[in-house]
């Protein structure tokens, strides 16, 4: 599993369903047994979002994660949980490509709320290749139906990723969708125990919206069993 989020994707208002370090979802999942803890901050301006989300393998070729995402300070974003189902069995592929799907939803609570209210929908189709040894590429491609019809949308990523060895991988993505103009990610991993845990940074730009820049930290810990 090579993957999170990067700031783009708060800045456009997507969910938050994706890995580290790569916000463009693969088409693998966790062995049955199988779990991967991933934890990172993204920090733009003055806003800044820490983000818990485990998954598990439940099944072969089936994974369940959730995402706890925690805005600060708490006045300027709403507090987000996320629950997603992927499905990315052996026997989707042709010709070396891989096939997926997963779907997701999103409960929101905004400051000085006492409930929680349901946010969002998501579904995604996954298509991974590798071209040789070194480059991946991962594309997406989904929709997005949040609780006001009409800001329902397209959404679409695709990520290009380098494994410069066997300790460290670099990347480019694009996310966007049909209401708003791409944003751009670029981020590099090292592991600090080989395909166990790692450690990585992330920088995006979004061209909705002038001097977005932002920043992501993120440790994943990958293996676990239950």
């Amino acid at each position: 599993m090579h993957k999170t989020l990067a700031f783009g994707l708060l800045a456009m208002g997507l969910p938050v369903w994706a890995g580290r370090p790569v916000s463009t979802d693969d088409a693998s999942v966790n062995d049955r047994g199988i779990c991967q803890l991933e934890g990172w901050v993204d920090r733009a301006n003055d806003a800044r979002h820490s983000h818990i989300a485990p998954a598990c393998g439940v099944y072969d070729g089936l994974e369940l994660g959730a995402e706890w995402d925690l805005p600060a300070p708490a006045s300027v974003a709403q507090h987000g949980i996320s629950a997603s189902l992927k499905w990315a069995p052996e026997f989707l592929g042709w010709n070396g490509w891989r096939f997926g799907a997963k779907a997701g939803l999103v409960t929101e609570k905004a400051f000085g709320e006492t409930e929680r209210h349901f946010g969002h929908w998501t579904a995604l189709a996954l298509a991974s290749y590798p071209i040789n040894d070194r480059w991946t590429i991962h594309l997406n491609l989904g929709h997005s139906h949040p609780q006001i019809p009409v800001e329902k949308a397209t959404t679409y990523g695709g990520a290009l990723v380098y494994a410069i060895n066997d300790r460290t991988m670099a990347f480019a993505e694009w996310q966007g969708d049909s209401r708003t103009p791409a944003t751009r990610v670029v981020g590099v991993r090292w592991w600090l125990l080989s395909d166990v845990l790692g450690l990585d940074l992330t920088t995006s730009e979004g061209n909705a919206t002038p001097h977005s820049r932002g920043w992501g930290l993120g440790l994943g810990w990958y293996g676990l069993h239950f």
